[in-house]
């Protein structure tokens, strides 16, 4: 039997209506009304999925972030934290709107762009690109480790972006908020059965 890696983005915390801003490491929110809305078919999409496969989910890990881990909540089983799943830190992006980083000047709208577009980090939020693709590769690893297992990921959308990055290069790879993505490990490399389901 495969490995499964279920990669799951948290849901809404932001309400119907209101401006999204960004929010990373540091902004520990806890899940809106309308992202707790969004939990009970996020729940029915990802065990559909699992019981068309016949897959039984044996490890629920988590970012330590509040969004996400009641967003693992709705498994209802145990849970593992673990802190290579935190956000990135956006630096001073943090807090504002789109529209707020593109009035910062050009290079910011232009990072911004790239983000969006191929996943290149910004050189403003002073990541070290290399160390961040280093620990999530070798989290990746530690699952393949795990052989025959269905493991649950619950994280944010900027480590996604970065894990889609990794497995296949520069792209979007987003995720919206309580979407899935599939991962299947075959002959020791992860291939990606889905995305932004």
């Amino acid at each position: 039997m495969s490995t499964i890696l279920f990669l799951v983005r948290h849901a809404n915390t932001f309400e119907q209506g209101e401006h999204p801003y960004w929010v990373g490491a540091q902004q520990d929110l806890a899940l809106s009304n309308s992202g707790k809305a969004q939990l009970p078919a996020l729940k029915r999409r990802v065990l559909a999925r699992l019981e068309v496969e016949n897959y039984t989910p044996a490890r629920l890990i988590t970012s330590p972030l509040k969004r996400a881990r009641e967003t693992a909540d709705i498994f209802e089983i145990p849970v593992q934290i673990d802190q290579r799943l935190r956000e990135l830190d956006f630096a001073a992006w943090a807090n504002k709107t789109d529209k707020e980083i593109i009035a910062l000047g050009p290079t910011a709208e232009a990072e911004l762009r790239a983000w969006r577009e191929t996943s290149k980090l910004p050189q403003s939020w002073a990541l070290d690109e290399t160390a961040l693709h280093a620990e999530l590769s070798q989290f990746l690893n530690d699952q393949r480790s795990k052989s025959g297992s269905t493991i649950i990921v619950v994280t944010s959308n900027g480590i996604l972006k970065l894990i889609g990055k990794i497995l296949q290069g520069p792209g979007a790879w987003n995720v919206q908020t309580a979407n899935f993505c599939e991962l299947e490990l075959i002959a020791e490399s992860w291939r990606i059965n889905g995305w932004n389901r």
